[in-house]
């Protein structure tokens, strides 16, 4: 059995993590409409959602004269040398992998964003020991999937509802779960439009 998982927002906290990561900048007294209009144009509109700090702090120098661009590369350092980032994945999140493992499953982490954060967070968290693939998409995950082989027995387990959609069409046998951390309404809901596909919010409530 192959299951492959999104990272943000399904096994990693990344409006947590976005919120701690901007404090940096707020620590610094920048204002929080420049920190997120400049973080709109980077990552929304240029880089199509492949976030890079170093970017973001090149647009904040445009905006703000005496912002100082050194410091807040050294924040971003001490950032990721000192935090904890087992808080941005669930409690249970390695045990269940762990499980899978075990089970002789092979876990592929699939996701869309920049090389370097994405690579921080997957690194960090602890979730690198687990996975026999790590990949990393800059523009949209079916390059990756095209590549694949997948069939009855095989799990997509991602938040996004466009990426369950099109990759559907590529794999109408494989399971598909929506597992959304941010996700406000009773897990277990199923989503009609979209086939009955199982709608969670903990991967506590992944039953695999």
């Amino acid at each position: 059995m192959t299951i492959i998982f999104d990272l943000d927002h399904t096994l990693f906290r990344t409006n947590l993590f976005k919120k701690d990561l901007f404090d940096i900048f707020y620590n610094m007294k920048i204002e929080k409409n420049v920190v997120n209009q400049t973080y709109n144009e980077h990552c929304k509109k240029e880089s199509g959602g492949a976030y890079d700090f170093k970017k973001h702090c090149s647009k904040i120098e445009k905006e703000i004269d005496c912002f100082d661009k050194t410091a807040a590369l050294v924040g971003f350092s001490e950032f990721v040398e000192l935090t904890d980032f087992s808080k941005y994945i669930e409690r249970n999140c390695i045990r269940f992998l762990k499980k899978q493992k075990k089970l002789g499953n092979k876990l592929i982490l699939l996701t869309k964003g920049g090389e370097e954060i994405q690579r921080i967070k997957f690194e960090k968290t602890g979730l690198a020991e687990f996975f026999d693939e790590f990949l990393i998409c800059k523009n949209n995950k079916f390059q990756e999937l095209n590549k694949m082989k997948l069939g009855r027995g095989d799990y997509f387990v991602n938040d996004l509802f466009s990426e369950i959609i099109e990759t559907m069409e590529l794999f109408p046998k494989v399971t598909f779960v929506m597992l959304d951390l941010n996700r406000k309404k009773l897990p277990g809901d199923k989503i009609s439009f979209l086939g009955g596909v199982e709608a969670i919010n903990s991967i506590d409530l992944l039953k695999i």
